[in-house]
């Protein structure tokens, strides 16, 4: 429906940091988070990797957080394996259960909207 005629990039990335090594991996884990999700992107690479960098047990770090950031993924999944949830709930109810999880969701967005702006602005 949306037709982009153009792309914005940031930059050419030199060939030899597109090789083996340890810079080019980062920078591919960069291009990566900042691709998927913005968010996790400064949580990571603003927020964790200073403080990472600045205490001894910080190697530790990052691999809590991918541990941590994991978890709803992997509780989701166990949960639409253990009751069976992978096709038969959503061929039978799909479109009655989608548009009360997006209800559901709106509400809830708008909630935590609120609650941001009454926390952080003062208002």
């Amino acid at each position: 429906m949306i037709k982009f005629r153009s792309s914005l990039t940031l930059g050419n990335i030199p060939n030899k940091f597109m090789k083996k090594g340890k810079i080019g991996a980062f920078l591919m884990g960069v291009s990566f988070t900042l691709g998927f999700c913005p968010t996790m992107f400064v949580l990571f690479f603003i927020t964790l990797m200073p403080i990472a960098l600045a205490v001894p047990y910080g190697p530790v770090l990052p691999a809590i957080f991918a541990v941590g950031t994991s978890i709803p993924l992997i509780l989701s999944i166990f949960l639409i394996w253990y009751f069976d949830l992978s096709g038969k709930l959503l061929k039978k109810n799909g479109r009655k259960l989608g548009l009360f999880v997006q209800r559901l969701a709106g509400v809830v967005m708008l909630l935590i909207g609120v609650l941001d702006t009454l926390t952080y602005w003062g208002i």
